[in-house]
C-alpha cells in the first residue's frame, strides 16, 4: 500500500481538516475505523469514567493521632533551640552578610557535633548535605577549612567529616532533578540539607506567586521530611528597605513556608586596608513555631595569611557579643538640642556618622547604622540622600561625591 504523505504531519490534523483531499487515495474502511478509535478520549469522559475508583485521603481521628505521637520516638533538636529534626526553614540576609560563611559554620558543627556560631550546641550530629551553587571547589574548601581550624579540628578530622558537597543547586522545577535530589538524600541519609543560594534552586519559578512558590518549596520539604532530614535554604533580603525580619525576604513564599526563619543583618562592618581583615558585627533574629523567638549578636572576623596569595590559608573567628557590649549609640536630638528641626532620619544618620567618627560612610553603611539603632528600620536611598543634604546644610556633616548621589559619602564634622 502506498504510504500517505501526510503521516508525518500533526497526528491531530485529521480531526480538524480532511486528510484525504487527494481523491487518488481511498483508505479501506478498516483503516478508517482504526484511526477513529485512536482519537483521544474526551476530557469529560476521562473525568466521569476514571480507570479505577479513587482512594480516600488517609485521615486519623484526634485520638489516633495522640496514640501515634505517644508511641513515636520523642523529637530531638538538630541545633539546640534553633532547628528541630525534620524541620525546614530559611535563612535570609542582606547583601555581603557572609551567608556562605554561615553555611560553612553550620555544616562543620553539625557534622562534628560542635556548637553553631559558638553558641548553639548540636544535639544530633551526623552527615550534612550541602548544595553549594556559588563559589567553586577551591573557595568551598578554603572556607570550610578555616571554620574547622577555628573549632580546633585537626586536618585529619576535617577530612573525615561527613560533609557532602554538590557544587550546584538542585533545580526544584525539574522532576528529573528532583528525583536526583531524592536519590542523593536516600544515599547519604543526612540529618541536615543546606541549599545555597535559594534563587538558583527555584530557577524558573513565579517568585511573586505565593501558590507557585509554595508548591515548589514543598517538593524539597516532603522529600527531606520523609527521609528524616532537616532542610535550610539560604536566601536574600529584598532591596526595598521596607519591613523587618522575615518581611525583608525577597519574593513570595519563603517566609510563609518556613517553620524556622532566620534573618541576618550587618550592623557594623570594618576592613583593615593593610591586612584585608573584615570585621563584621552581625545581628541574627530567629523565629520558629516550636522555638522561642530570639535575637543574637556575633562578631565575625575573616582574613588570609597572605592577602596577595589566593591559595594561602584563611582565618575565621566568631565571637559572641552580648547586647550590653554593643557600641554605644547616641541620641542626637537629646545630646544636642540645636538639632531641633531636623527630620528623624537626619538625626539617626548623624548618630550613625558620629558613631564612626572620622570615617566616610556610603549610603549602604549609613543604612546599616540606622537599621542597627531602630531594630530593623532601614531607610530608602532617597531618604538618606535628603537627610545627608540637610546635615551638610546645617554644617553637621561633610559630603564627598557627585550631586546625582553616585559614589557619595559622608562623615560627621569635627566638634
Amino acid at each position: 500500500m502506498t504510504a500517505d504523505p501526510r503521516d508525518d504531519l500533526d497526528p491531530l490534523a485529521e480531526f480538524t481538516s480532511d486528510p484525504y483531499a487527494d481523491r487518488d487515495y481511498n483508505p479501506p474502511v478498516d483503516e478508517l475505523t482504526q484511526r477513529r478509535q485512536q482519537r483521544p478520549m474526551p476530557v469529560e469522559q476521562q473525568i466521569s469514567e476514571p480507570a479505577a475508583p479513587p482512594e480516600p485521603f488517609d485521615t486519623h481521628t484526634i485520638g489516633e493521632i495522640r496514640d501515634i505521637v505517644a508511641a513515636s520516638r520523642p523529637p530531638q533538636f538538630v541545633i539546640r533551640r534553633a532547628l528541630v529534626e525534620g524541620d525546614y526553614g530559611v535563612m535570609a540576609a542582606e547583601r555581603k552578610f557572609g551567608k556562605t560563611w554561615t553555611v560553612a559554620d553550620i555544616a562543620i558543627n553539625v557534622a562534628s557535633g560542635g556548637s553553631v556560631l559558638g553558641r548553639f550546641p548540636v544535639d544530633q550530629a551526623g552527615p550534612v548535605l550541602v548544595f553549594a551553587g556559588e563559589g567553586g571547589r577551591r573557595k568551598i574548601d578554603r572556607r570550610m577549612r578555616a571554620v574547622a581550624n577555628f573549632y580546633e579540628l585537626t586536618d585529619d578530622q576535617y577530612a573525615d567529616l561527613p560533609v557532602h558537597v554538590y557544587e550546584r543547586a538542585p533545580k526544584l522545577a525539574s522532576f528529573e532533578q528532583l528525583a536526583r535530589f531524592r536519590a542523593t538524600i536516600e544515599l547519604i541519609r543526612p540529618v541536615l540539607v543546606l541549599i545555597d543560594p535559594a534563587y538558583l534552586a527555584i530557577a524558573g519559578a513565579e517568585t511573586r506567586n505565593l501558590v507557585s512558590m509554595g508548591e515548589l518549596l514543598e517538593r524539597a520539604q516532603l522529600i527531606c521530611q520523609e527521609l528524616a532530614a532537616a532542610l535550610l535554604f539560604f536566601h536574600h533580603w529584598n532591596k526595598t528597605g521596607v519591613g523587618t525580619n522575615a518581611d525583608r525576604f525577597t519574593g513570595s513564599g519563603f517566609a510563609e513556608w518556613g517553620r524556622v526563619l532566620i534573618s541576618g543583618a550587618t550592623i557594623d562592618r570594618r576592613r583593615d586596608a593593610t591586612t584585608g581583615e573584615t570585621n563584621h558585627l552581625l545581628k541574627l533574629e530567629i523565629t520558629g513555631d516550636e522555638i522561642a523567638d530570639q535575637t543574637i549578636y556575633v562578631r565575625r572576623r575573616v582574613w588570609a595569611d597572605d592577602p596577595d596569595d589566593l591559595t594561602s590559608p584563611m582565618n575565621y573567628v566568631i565571637e559572641r557579643v552580648n547586647p550590653s557590649e554593643l557600641p554605644a549609640r547616641s541620641d542626637p536630638e537629646t545630646d544636642d538640642p540645636s538639632l531641633t528641626g531636623l527630620s528623624p532620619t537626619a538625626r539617626l544618620m548623624l548618630g550613625a556618622l558620629r558613631q564612626r567618627s572620622g570615617q566616610w560612610l556610603d549610603k549602604a553603611q549609613v543604612a546599616d547604622g540606622i537599621e542597627a539603632t531602630t531594630t530593623g528600620r532601614r531607610p530608602a536611598e532617597r531618604t538618606i540622600l535628603e537627610a545627608g543634604t540637610a546635615l551638610v546644610a546645617a554644617g553637621l556633616a561633610d559630603r564627598s561625591g557627585g550631586d546625582n548621589g553616585i559614589r557619595v559619602t559622608w562623615k560627621a564634622t569635627a566638634g
